[in-house]
């Protein structure tokens, strides 16, 4: 199932997203992530060659680290608010 996921949206309530969760998720396009999100591992999406959108509901820069490992430039983060 991990190798085939495209896009995911985590839930409202979590609170982080930790080391190497997505790492290697080659088909993965498009994360959306809740205002809920305090903390996002540095590695979180090393190796997701594919990842074109981090989408996240807090301003600009209230989660250090972007893009947290994503191979892709800082352009895949994008704030909603």
């Amino acid at each position: 199932m991990r190798d085939k996921l495209k896009s995911i949206k985590i839930p409202e309530g979590v609170k982080s997203i930790g080391a190497n969760v997505f790492d290697a998720c080659n088909y993965l396009e498009k994360v959306e992530i809740p205002a809920s999100i305090e903390t996002i591992a540095g590695n979180a999406f090393s190796r997701c060659n594919n990842l074109r959108q981090i989408i996240i509901d807090k301003p600009e820069g209230a989660i250090s680290g972007a893009p947290w490992g994503c191979p892709n430039t800082r352009d895949t983060v994008i704030w909603r608010k």
